[in-house]
């Protein structure tokens, strides 16, 4: 009940309020290569095919607000800690377009970037999603990056032995 008082909510309120652009960034596109599920025994991973997949995302304004304001917080954050994130699930060797939102909100008008720290987990654990595959090790990540985006309409990929994935960054004029 304190979200109104910090300062991620207030940066929001003021950019949704004095400011005419909204950021999209998506999961557009994934190809699970490898799923981290247990295949053989002592693998090393845990759960049973097909993989349940879910992101970690954490969202700053800087440098905009570092910068300008002094000031170091995050304005959206989502994780299967907090029972926040979404889930997709898909079979090791298979490609989908997943279209995820993975954060919406308003940025201010003299942003030209923000941080964007994304993790793919491969969950076993989610009581949210009634998954409890492995409580003892509840994911393991299939991919991350942590690092700055810019705010024009434009997609990036990133990929590793296990996984492939397209995001996808779109700028709204609100007026």
């Amino acid at each position: 009940m304190t979200l109104p008082e910090t300062d991620g909510a207030a940066i929001l309120a003021t950019a949704g309020l004095f400011h005419k652009r909204r950021a999209k960034i998506n999961l557009l596109d994934v190809t699970l290569k490898k799923d981290r599920e247990n295949h053989k025994p002592f693998d090393g991973e845990h759960g049973t095919p097909p993989a349940e997949i879910s992101p970690y995302v954490e969202v700053k304004y800087n440098p905009y607000i570092k910068t300008n304001f002094g000031i170091d917080t995050t304005v959206h954050i989502a994780s299967v800690e907090h029972r926040s994130s979404d889930l997709f699930i898909m079979n090791e060797g298979e490609q989908k377009t997943i279209n995820l939102p993975l954060f919406e909100g308003p940025v201010f008008d003299g942003m030209d970037k923000l941080f964007l720290k994304f993790v793919l987990l491969e969950v076993d654990y989610y009581p949210r999603y009634n998954i409890k595959e492995w409580s003892f090790d509840i994911h393991q990540e299939l991919i991350s990056y942590s690092n700055y985006i810019e705010l024009t309409n434009n997609s990036f990929t990133i990929e590793n032995e296990y996984i492939k994935a397209q995001i996808g960054v779109e700028i709204i004029d609100i007026y």
